[in-house]
């Protein structure tokens, strides 16, 4: 690694790192009016569609928009299935095993970064994990999750495989007008990072490491063959969702009406519709006045009847419908279709689809941890380890099934000796932690065992010959048993 903390001197226009950053930069500004389009829409703070701005003057900004916010609804419900709960390869006799990858995944704080990186994926379309050194020689490789707002990268058009990637941030300074832009990129065989100053990039720090690959990998959400940028989960339910709004602004609107009933009145001169001051008053004014008074003796006033809400509620039930039908999600999750709760077996069978749905997004993002886990064995051992290629995610059951279901089911292959004990643990959901504490009671368990054979068998006299030949090899059958 070769630190370099200040050069005096801006790169060079024509130099290759000053065209890979303009490069790089270039593409993070061409995606990002769709990454913050999706993220409005997850935050929920998109504008209303279908409003016109005639009625939005009218209404004098006394009525906010209505969000149901089923992008965030639908991006949880899926995330809340994504859970990795360890790695498997065929560790060599002297390499790192599976349960030193998840020391190291645990380390970096990957519990609650995977979450985040599988949000992100899920609502932006993509998001990335970068593994890199850790703060000193004896702290293990570190993993990061960063953002497809501030990041981006290349791939390789044979291979598919990242062949360079840039991140670029802003750090706050002081004042706004002393704000540092930052950019990062990295190539297979150096990582560097820049400052921009009135000069131009100045690099900041590298490392020449020469391991011929990058150790960036996205995360991408339904990747097509011809567009590894990846989609958001919830990109063709935005018009129903902008529908699905606007029916409850309408709604919200239409209630307001309620509690102050539109009324028509004849008779009356533009004066009337004037303060004291010769104003216009506004049309909530008109609307909330609880008196109208006038000189007119042919005025006549009256009131128009309440508009009917149910049109209202229908037309929403029938958007949230088609939501859940194009994310597959279960008809019970919009509490819509049944007044009564649904049976655990009534909800496993609704979710066939959902299942299957979860089951795909965790092939489709195993392929990102998996190489992740081949970068940090690279940075571990120092080399490519060809086990490496037969790494595997381990994902918890994307489905429900109830603790005793599942247990049932393991307990019987293992009785009938279609799996071990240790295969067993791991389908039932034990992590790495846990397996290893197992295997120590285990151990514990028949040391105690065979020390208490041998303790009987000594006072029995066993030992020293005072059985007979039957129970000798009876009490020699105990001890191979143990």
């Amino acid at each position: 690694m070769t630190a370099v903390p200040y050069f005096s001197g801006a790169l060079p226009a024509d130099s290759a790192d000053h065209k890979l950053i303009s490069q790089l930069g270039a593409r993070l500004a061409a995606s990002r009016d769709v990454l913050n389009r999706n993220d409005a829409y997850f935050r929920g703070e998109h504008p209303l569609a279908f409003m016109q701005p005639l009625i939005a003057e009218k209404l004098d900004d006394r009525i906010l928009p209505m969000v149901a916010n089923f992008c965030e609804f639908i991006v949880e419900t899926y995330e809340a299935r994504l859970d990795v709960e360890g790695f498997d390869y065929p560790a060599p006799k002297d390499g790192p095993t599976p349960e030193d990858l998840w020391e190291v995944w645990r380390a970096s704080d990957m519990d609650e970064g995977a979450s985040m990186a599988h949000t992100d994926a899920l609502a932006l379309g993509r998001s990335y994990m970068v593994v890199g050194d850790g703060e000193s020689n004896d702290d293990p490789p570190l993993i990061t999750v960063e953002s497809a707002l501030q990041m981006t990268d290349i791939r390789d058009a044979r291979t598919r495989r990242v062949k360079s990637a840039g991140k670029f941030w802003t750090e706050p300074g002081d004042r706004p007008s002393q704000d540092q832009l930052w950019s990062a990129i990295w190539t297979p065989d150096r990582d560097a990072t820049y400052r921009r100053t009135g000069n131009g990039w100045v690099l900041d720090w590298e490392d020449v490491h020469e391991r011929g690959a990058v150790s960036v990998e996205p995360l991408v959400c339904k990747p097509r063959t011809l567009d590894k940028t990846g989609r958001s989960i919830f990109q063709s339910l935005l018009p129903i969702s902008d529908g699905l709004n606007k029916t409850l602004t309408d709604m919200m609107t239409s209630m307001e009406f309620h509690a102050i009933p539109r009324r028509w009145a004849t008779g009356l001169s533009e004066q009337d519709f004037k303060d004291e001051r010769g104003n216009d008053l506004s049309v909530f004014k008109l609307m909330a006045d609880q008196v109208w008074a006038v000189s007119s003796a042919e005025a006549k006033f009256g009131q128009f009847s309440e508009a009917d809400l149910k049109n209202f509620h229908d037309s929403a039930k029938l958007l949230i419908k088609m939501i859940g039908m194009l994310v597959a999600l279960p008809g019970h999750t919009t509490a819509f279709d049944t007044v009564n709760p649904p049976s655990a077996d009534s909800m496993r069978s609704a979710e066939n689809d959902f299942v299957k749905r979860e089951e795909r997004m965790q092939t489709s993002f195993g392929g990102g941890h998996q190489n992740v886990q081949r970068h940090v064995l690279h940075r571990m051992t120092g080399k490519r380890l060809p086990e490496a290629r037969l790494m595997e995610t381990q994902w918890r059951d994307a489905g429900t099934p109830t603790v005793a279901q599942k247990a049932d089911a393991v307990v019987k292959k293992f009785q009938a000796r279609i799996i071990p004990l240790e295969q067993a643990r791991i389908d039932l959901g034990y992590s790495p932690e846990q397996r290893g504490r197992m295997r120590g009671y285990d151990d514990q368990e028949r040391n105690g065992t065979f020390s208490a054979v041998m303790r009987n068998m000594t006072d029995e006299g066993a030992l020293d010959g005072a059985v007979d030949s039957s129970g000798a090899e009876d009490s020699r059958g105990a001890v191979e048993q143990v």
